[in-house]
């Protein structure tokens, strides 16, 4: 299919992350570069092409696309959380039995809100979690990896993207919540497209290397599939072990 590149990280986006020139072209690939025939964003089809590598050596399935994956038996089998829309995927995803589908602050009656610090499923409910360009719009992104790392079955795996400039910084928060007000450690940024300053948008953490042994402390281990031209194009799996113990409640 043609490709389309768009301009989707604005110069004023690009000095609040601190990216240089070489960074901002890889993002701009990242969010930018889209494919007039499905919609879908580069980031998107790595993330499609993440999973379908993990479904092939994970569960035996070895398909040529993201749309005939989810109809595969063992696929439909499984239950999953998508906690957000993983965009354009969401399409083809909707249409499998098991998928409990939800998304922060859905005024939609068919659509379940779920809150990433506090979500309502019980333990071990999933075999997969999946979630995309969320974490950095948490206030407390801790916090939801012990919820994730709650509802997954053990063994089961939460594949997830995130954005990560691998240029040997480390993660920093920008802005927090103090007593249900925000509170910024830095001016505010957004990570809506060129630039849309939205609330869903505000970006709460910018990731940096370090952000991976972070997630591992948490009790996962750790997984990633990076494109081997640019590395912005990153799929992430976190796995909770097979023996891990139950648990309901975290503190952070």
């Amino acid at each position: 299919m043609p490709l389309l590149q768009l301009n989707v990280i604005t110069q004023k986006l690009a000095c609040q992350w601190g990216l240089n020139e070489k960074w901002l072209g890889y993002f701009q690939e990242r969010e930018g570069l889209i494919c007039t025939g499905c919609g879908s964003a580069r980031r998107s089809i790595f993330l499609a092409e993440g999973i379908l590598e993990f479904a092939k050596k994970s569960l035996g399935i070895d398909s040529e696309t993201f749309k005939k994956l989810v109809v595969e038996e063992k696929f439909q089998k499984l239950k999953v959380a998508e906690l957000n829309s993983l965009g354009s995927l969401h399409g083809f995803l909707k249409h499998s039995p098991n998928l409990h589908y939800s998304e922060y602050g859905s005024k939609n009656p068919n659509i379940r809100s779920e809150d990433l610090m506090d979500l309502s499923y019980g333990v071990n409910a999933f075999d997969w979690v999946l979630h995309s360009e969320t974490l950095e719009h948490v206030p407390n992104f801790r916090r939801s990896w012990l919820e994730i790392y709650r509802v997954l079955k053990p063994g089961g795996v939460c594949i997830f993207t995130i954005p990560v400039v691998w240029d040997g910084r480390k993660s920093r928060t920008r802005a927090r919540l103090n007593n249900g007000s925000i509170a910024y450690d830095l001016p505010a940024s957004y990570h809506g497209l060129a630039g849309e300053e939205k609330s869903d948008y505000l970006v709460f953490h910018e990731f940096g290397e370090d952000c991976l042994d972070e997630i591992q402390s948490y009790g996962f281990e750790i997984g990633m599939i990076k494109d081997s031209i640019n590395p912005a194009l990153a799929c992430f799996f976190a796995f909770k072990p097979k023996n891990a113990a139950d648990s309901e409640a975290f503190d952070v």
